[in-house]
């Protein structure tokens, strides 16, 4: 699963509303999966976090 996060033009209420459905969705992910964090600033894309199953990994980079 990889996780898109649209950045450009957040207020810090959407972006904890963001970080907190992020958080969410790692948690709920299947240990076994292979999981990434994107997120699009403008017109850049940014790799958060790569394909991984480390929890603590996705968690640390997520935001």
């Amino acid at each position: 699963m990889a996780i898109p996060l649209g950045l450009s033009g957040r207020s810090s209420m959407d972006l904890e509303r963001m970080r907190q459905a992020t958080l969410q969705l790692i948690a709920r992910a299947r240990a076994n999966h292979r999981d990434a964090v994107h997120a699009m600033a403008g017109s850049v894309f940014h790799r958060l976090a790569p394909l991984t199953s480390d929890r603590g990994q996705l968690v640390g980079r997520a935001f």
